[in-house]
């Protein structure tokens, strides 16, 4: 009963620490500007005479290459609450108009909003990676029906080991697509609007969740140069620290002998 129960607190322990991280960013004084949820993207989009889903997907259907009739769908599946199904849609707008920044932040907030939940799912999904990798069973010295019994029980824990870390490996995979789409669209902003410093802050968090520091760290510099006397700055250059010791702590991958 003990190792259950250990399972059980450090589950919620690993989920604490998950939000804690998730939250970090609020300390550059940006937070109320980072899509954390699907109010914040909610409360950007215009509710007035806003049609029917029905009714939007009927106007597409009959003006396909009007791109306000594409503008109006995305707006009417995220009043509907149904944000990820507005992305293909707004996706088509800011096709038709690149240089509408309100869509793109609108886009780009429903990138973010995405890879925000898909981060809490990782999270979660580690832990239960964690959780049936400690539940794997070592065979002891049986015979007879009770080794048969105990082969048994290893195998359901092998296929629920392998469950677990599919479902992470898919989840995790998904939070790189959502957040290098999210970086895209923020960085595209910024060839509109050079000079937002805060702009950077959303880029940066969006390269910081797709894994990709490099990217983190140009656009933390470009906001220390924009803004340098920020409140947030001292911590900006403290986390370019903390991502340049990252970098460099990463093993490098060796070339495969003989591989060319």
């Amino acid at each position: 009963m003990f190792f259950p129960r250990l399972r059980r607190q450090a589950k919620w322990m690993f989920v604490l620490l998950a939000l804690v991280f998730g939250g970090g960013f609020v300390i550059f004084g940006v937070g109320s500007n980072l899509p954390s949820g699907l109010g914040d993207v909610l409360r950007d989009v215009e509710h007035t005479n806003t049609p029917s889903v029905g009714d939007a997907r009927e106007n597409v259907v009959e003006n396909p290459k009007s791109p306000d009739a594409y503008r109006e769908l995305a707006s009417a599946l995220q009043q509907n609450q149904r944000p990820d199904e507005a992305i293909p849609p707004l996706e088509r707008y800011v096709k038709m108009r690149p240089r509408d920044e309100s869509a793109l932040r609108e886009l780009g907030g429903l990138y973010s909003s995405k890879a925000n939940r898909l981060e809490r799912q990782v999270a979660l999904a580690a832990v239960d990676v964690q959780e049936a990798t400690a539940g794997t069973l070592v065979a002891p010295r049986l015979s007879g029906e009770a080794a048969q019994g105990f082969f048994q029980q290893g195998q359901i824990e092998q296929a629920a080991s392998t469950e677990a870390n599919e479902r992470y490996s898919e989840l995790a995979g998904d939070l790189d697509k959502a957040a290098d789409k999210a970086f895209g669209t923020y960085r595209r902003i910024g060839r509109i609007a050079p000079k937002d410093a805060q702009l950077q802050l959303l880029i940066a968090n969006a390269a910081e969740k797709g894994n990709n520091p490099e990217g983190a760290i140009t656009a933390y510099q470009r906001f220390l140069k924009l803004a340098p006397e920020d409140s947030s700055a001292p911590a900006v250059k403290d986390r370019i620290k903390a991502l340049r010791e990252q970098i460099s702590s990463t093993p490098a991958i060796s070339p495969v002998p003989g591989g060319g």
